[in-house]
């Protein structure tokens, strides 16, 4: 596929999909956020810099 034929393909109302495979920046072992594929579950967990206020919410 062309540049051309996907700026063609998108002018019509096309959508567009690319698969890859993915390091995370963090190196091997590191956590990637967030998920994004359907039905996903996201992993949520509070973080806090040291010497930083205690959240209030």
């Amino acid at each position: 596929m062309t540049f051309q034929d996907l700026k063609d393909a998108v002018r019509t109302g096309a959508a567009a999909r690319c698969r890859a495979t993915l390091q995370p920046a963090g190196g091997d072992g590191t956590k990637v956020f967030p998920p994004t594929y359907s039905g996903a579950v996201y992993a949520v967990e509070k973080r806090r810099l040291p010497d930083s206020p205690p959240d209030c919410g």
